[in-house]
């Protein structure tokens, strides 16, 4: 084994215990909120799961470093979890390694929009230079009452939030 094996295997499993607890911290915002909405960017989502794959092809061709190969797909995996934006009516979960916060409503605005591919949300935060895209989750009923309901659209307030 080289000295790489090593360092590759102490940092990666150091990498899936922190996406492991933030994993956790997740499942336990969303459990304590009890009217949330998943939303999720498509282009992320995909990102990984090549990301994944390709680690799957590693762990089969590469015998040398199959175990930090191994370890690569298991962070792949946690970290994919945490793709999901999880909207209450509070506001947004932001999960983090020793918990999680949420990101008030009132610095969220957002604004439906079409892109190339399909339909997307477009979620502004206050102060903050682009939005993040969602393309997932975003024609549920749910989500869709969630935002009319709590969220202000954006360069506009939402009265029923006064």
């Amino acid at each position: 084994m080289s000295i790489w094996w090593y360092i590759s295997t102490i940092l990666l499993s150091a990498a899936i215990l922190f996406s492991l607890s933030t994993a956790v911290n997740l499942i336990r915002g969303m459990i304590k909120c009890k009217e949330k909405a998943i939303i999720i960017n498509l282009t992320y989502l995909l990102m990984y799961a090549l990301a994944f794959a390709a680690g799957i092809c590693l762990i089969i061709l590469n015998k040398n470093f199959r175990i930090p190969c191994l370890l690569f797909s298991i962070e792949m995996l946690l970290s994919a979890f945490c793709l999901c934006t999880v909207l209450t009516k509070d506001g947004m979960l932001s999960p983090k390694p020793l918990g999680y916060a949420v990101i008030p409503r009132e610095e969220l605005s957002y604004e439906y929009s079409q892109e190339k591919i399909c339909e997307c949300v477009k979620l502004y935060r206050k102060n903050a230079a682009k939005p993040s895209v969602y393309h997932l989750g975003i024609k549920k009923p749910k989500t869709v009452k969630l935002f009319a309901d709590w969220f202000g659209k954006h360069d506009c307030e939402n009265p029923l939030t006064k």
